[in-house]
């Protein structure tokens, strides 16, 4: 009985869930919501075995492909989507450039992507004195690194290029230029020289204290310091040259090697020796109370060559230093080591 009584639960209670799940999912039918229903699994089938010695061998299940990998897009396509930005031209006149406040030689140049001396050789005030820059100045800045040429009556394309160690057809091939090989040239006309070099030429002028150059270039650490002790007076166009003054007796040194031109007395400058350094440079030592070299002999850098003193017209013990380049004294400031 008690059997029977459990089998009729058992059925009950499994009546019981069917219809709690089938009223569950006409809810969800009404809801618009399905079951997802997965499709029926394929059965697997056991292999026939193609001998004896094959039975019983567990069969291998296919291997599943590999998932493949997120294809990205292309991107070369994208990027040809990309709008190009607007290329900038390139410059090919010559334009005028107004100094401002904090403007260098250099810093103007690196603006423009030239050279130092493509500025300098466009504008021959500053070729006259490199160092003479102003706010408002107004300097030629060329379109590439060379030289900007007027040309002179008789000169021929194949002597232009040649002085600035170029090619002709660097000149006629640069299209701003407008310039056909053969083409006749006119006095005044402007050209650009890509690529050109100009010679040194040295501006000599005359000034209350002798003549000057005025267009060194300077070489700081050319030469060394000639003696120690205090710069009393300074380089100007009065005085070309710069007063060490110290004790008499202090040792005073060859500036560089080179060949001594002259030794003993000469004029005001009293006891004095001049050393030849050879690419146009003179060095000038004065008022010296005692020197150890003569004329014609060979002196190495910073060997010494006397002693400072005060003859000649003094006022003490210093000496007079001379830097000569050429024809014209220069600031030797701009070729010693700085202090």
């Amino acid at each position: 009985m008690k059997g029977h009584l459990r089998v009729q639960f058992l059925r009950w209670r499994y009546h019981a869930l069917t219809l709690v799940l089938l009223l569950s999912g006409l809810g969800l039918v009404r809801a618009g919501l399905t079951y997802p229903i997965a499709p029926p699994a394929t059965p697997m089938l056991r292999p026939v075995a193609a001998s004896a010695s094959d039975r019983g061998v567990r069969p291998v299940a296919p291997q599943s492909q590999p998932l493949g990998l997120l294809e990205l897009p292309n991107t070369a396509a994208l990027l040809s989507l990309t709008p190009a930005p607007t290329p900038i031209p390139i410059r090919t006149e010559v334009i005028p450039y107004t100094v401002v406040q904090g403007d260098t030689l250099l810093s103007i140049a690196e603006r423009f992507n030239i050279n130092l001396d493509t500025i300098i050789w466009a504008n021959l005030r500053l070729e006259l004195d490199p160092d003479l820059i102003n706010i408002d100045d107004t300097l030629s800045i060329l379109p590439v690194i060379g030289v900007w040429h007027t040309v002179q009556q008789g000169q021929t394309l194949e002597g232009i290029a040649r002085y600035y160690k170029v090619t002709a057809e660097a000149i006629t091939g640069y299209a701003p230029n407008k310039l056909a090989p053969g083409a006749p040239l006119t006095a005044g006309r402007k050209l650009i020289i890509p690529g050109g070099e100009k010679p040194f030429e040295a501006h000599v002028v005359q000034t209350e204290g002798g003549a000057a150059m005025v267009n060194d270039q300077p070489q700081q650490g050319l030469f060394i310091w000639p003696c120690s002790g205090v710069i009393t007076t300074v380089y100007s166009k009065y005085h070309l040259a710069i007063d060490i003054a110290n004790q008499a007796g202090t040792p005073v040194y060859a500036a560089a090697s080179g060949t001594v031109v002259q030794a003993g007395e000469l004029g005001t400058l009293g006891i004095n020796v001049q050393i030849a350094h050879g690419n146009g440079f003179l060095t000038s030592s004065g008022h010296m109370q005692k020197i150890f070299v003569q004329e014609g002999q060979y002196v190495e850098r910073g060997q010494q060559i006397g002693e400072m003193g005060s003859t000649g017209k003094s006022t003490g013990p210093h000496v007079h230093f001379i830097i000569r380049r050429g024809d014209g004294a220069v600031n030797p400031a701009r070729y010693l080591p700085r202090q």
